[in-house]
């Protein structure tokens, strides 16, 4: 099996590993702790996803430049002051995150009346230690990030997303047993950012290792092989839009939960939650294979099936509206008794219009990280990330409604794709 063909299954893995750890996330919290706690314990990993997401892409920009760089056939001191350099730019992130938390969690402590108005934002459990805890989980997450990258650059792909998964598939591990041992949000944050801080030195460790066989033998030679014209001009995530695309996941996923937790409690956040994964679903499996498209072309890979195509979607879109229109009709039509899970009701209605926003979403995440891939972003990403925060105002803190908010995100939706409309990079 290739090298590439390896890092498409691992990529795929990875995605089957992140739809466990949203199930895990929502509902082992909720049958040990009951709705409240584990709505408490959702609006702080949505913090932690969104802290993370902050990286910008950095560690990309980083593995991308050392790409280059071994596709140049540059010495082995250039591609070790390119390792530094990088390593020293994921640094700044890292203490600029450790800092941040350590005064806010100072100043929580010490400021009258702050910690009431941070309890109002997001809740008063999330106090000076939850934000250590916080702080130091997103601070190794950077590193992490970092040490992947280099292994990408090296063509090792897969074996990044492996360590990566064995990480994560610690931390579902964790996430399904320590609610039920633990009544406590900071024991399982703490070992969260236990298990975060072990993987990076054992990536580190691995990384080193491998750098240094590569550097001494055919296998360096044999990464360079990827034809004269390999080199990518395109520098990924580095700033303006494609900062902004490396921030979507976080903002998308956390927004609605925080605004949510703000306005209508931990409990609305666990029914959304809960509801959301009918949407995760498609979505998390789209990004399987966009970002192996996305990363592997920015590390000089050429893919036949990338091209540029415009088709016209027109169509479907209309389709999917007609099927909205008709979602939102039911209720006035039928009366629908809701199904009670593990103590959440769940609206037939909602599970209907997430499954559509799913099918939507996933639609687009594909077309936009293709594009990013061939740097034809053209403000998709800006205009994307404005009506959602228009659809989020609209729905959870003018209609405070979960069914107003959900409609409002899959219409947000529709409008990307009809900028999408024309032009866009297909998945032949």
């Amino acid at each position: 099996m290739s090298k590439l063909s390896r890092t498409w299954l691992a990529s795929g893995f990875s995605s089957a590993l992140m739809l466990a750890d949203r199930f895990a996330l929502n509902f082992s919290p909720l049958l040990a702790w009951g709705a409240e706690r584990a709505g408490h314990w959702i609006t702080f990993h949505s913090l932690i996803f969104l802290c993370c997401c902050f990286e910008g892409g950095n560690a990309a920009v980083s593995g991308q430049k050392l790409r280059n760089s071994i596709l140049m056939g540059a010495g082995l001191e250039e591609i070790k002051s390119e390792i530094g350099l990088g390593f020293i730019r994921q640094l700044r992130l890292f203490f600029v995150v450790i800092i941040s938390f350590a005064l806010l969690s100072f100043m929580i402590e010490v400021v009258p009346g702050l910690r009431s108005q941070v309890g109002a934002l997001i809740g008063e459990w999330l106090d000076g230690w939850m934000l250590i805890l916080l702080s130091f989980y997103v601070a190794f997450y950077f590193l992490t990030q970092f040490q992947c990258f280099i292994l990408r650059s090296l063509d090792e792909g897969a074996l990044a997303y492996n360590l990566v998964n064995v990480a994560k598939s610690v931390e579902v591990v964790l996430v399904l047993i320590m609610p039920f041992i633990f009544n406590s949000l900071i024991v399982l944050a703490a070992s969260l950012a236990l298990a975060r801080a072990v993987s990076f030195f054992s990536i580190l460790f691995l990384g080193v290792a491998l750098l240094g066989r590569s550097m001494a033998g055919a296998q360096y030679e044999s990464s360079r092989d990827f034809g004269s014209d390999s080199r990518c001009s395109q520098t990924p995530s580095s700033r303006g839009e494609y900062g902004a695309l490396a921030l979507w996941p976080g903002l998308s996923a956390s927004l609605p939960i925080i605004l949510i937790n703000t306005v209508l409690g931990a409990q609305a956040v666990v029914v959304f939650s809960v509801h959301r994964l009918f949407s995760r679903v498609f979505v998390i499996f789209s990004q399987a294979a966009a970002r192996v498209a996305w990363a592997e072309r920015m590390n000089g890979r050429q893919f036949s099936f990338l091209k540029t195509d415009n088709t016209d979607y027109s169509l479907w879109l209309l389709v999917l509206v007609v099927l909205f229109s008709c979602v939102l009709a039911l209720p006035s039509i039928v009366e629908f008794r809701p199904i009670v899970i593990f103590g959440v009701h769940y609206s037939f209605v909602l599970v209907l219009l997430f499954v559509l926003l799913g099918v939507l979403q996933s639609w687009i995440e594909m077309l936009v990280a293709l594009r990013a891939a061939v740097g034809k972003l053209e403000g998709i990403v800006y205009l994307r990330i404005a009506i959602f925060f228009v659809s989020c105002v609209v729905g959870a803190l003018y209609a405070q409604d979960l069914l107003v908010l959900t409609a409002a995100l899959l219409m947000a939706e529709v409008i990307v794709m009809l900028r999408l409309n024309h032009s866009n990079v297909v998945w032949k």
